[in-house]
């Protein structure tokens, strides 16, 4: 509801931009589950990204086709579900869609990692763990943190969530300076924290 009501409601702050054509940019075809070449000429195509904080994790290679490999680290799993859920197919990761044994092909895509984030229709945001096997809470069985309710008599009282801010803002993912660039050049953020969901864009910001 929220991703909705700023594309009908943001047309002008958050409107999809024509993404400029990059040499070697390529993104996960999340039905596929592939790397595959983005294709520049067709204009209804849009993709997301992924922020998060990559820790010591090893990359592994993909497979014939650019297939990705069976086992995805948790985080990445999520963000193809996440990216499906919402209705969408494509999303770039840095780990899997930059070319990591071109040094030519790899300088271009780091060098344009502002056009990539400031083209994306969305920005998924790992805010909580340290590593990307921490996955996202609330997804593909990842518990979030709960707090206890109190029922007196007829009535049950449930706490307030946590601020959200706060929790991002004590993140680890909060303490890397190129996620804040990814946060700061997206125009539309999906951030999800240990306890719950938070959404940002030009126009507004909501949490659950």
């Amino acid at each position: 509801e929220w991703l909705l009501f700023c594309e009908d409601h943001h047309s002008r702050m958050c409107k999809t931009l024509l993404f400029p054509q990059l040499p070697s940019f390529q993104v996960i075809d999340c039905q596929s589950r592939t790397v595959v070449p983005w294709v520049y000429e067709d204009t209804g195509r849009v993709f997301l990204t992924l922020s998060y904080v990559w820790g010591n994790a090893y990359i592994e290679s993909l497979g014939v086709d650019g297939a990705l490999p069976a086992l995805l680290p948790a985080v990445i799993e999520d963000s193809i579900t996440v990216t499906l859920r919402l209705g969408y197919r494509f999303l770039w990761v840095d780990r899997y869609c930059i070319p990591q044994t071109d040094e030519a092909a790899k300088a271009i895509q780091i060098g344009n990692m502002n056009l990539i984030f400031e083209h994306s229709e969305l920005t998924i945001i790992a805010a909580s763990g340290n590593d990307p096997s921490y996955g996202l809470p609330g997804v593909n069985g990842n518990p979030r943190r709960t707090y206890p309710s109190v029922t007196i008599k007829d009535h049950t009282f449930h706490p307030f969530l946590s601020n959200a801010a706060h929790e991002i803002t004590h993140s680890m993912w909060n303490t890397r300076g190129w996620t804040y660039q990814e946060a700061l050049l997206s125009r539309r953020c999906l951030m999800f924290t240990d306890s719950q969901v938070f959404f940002q864009c030009r126009g507004m910001h909501c949490q659950e």
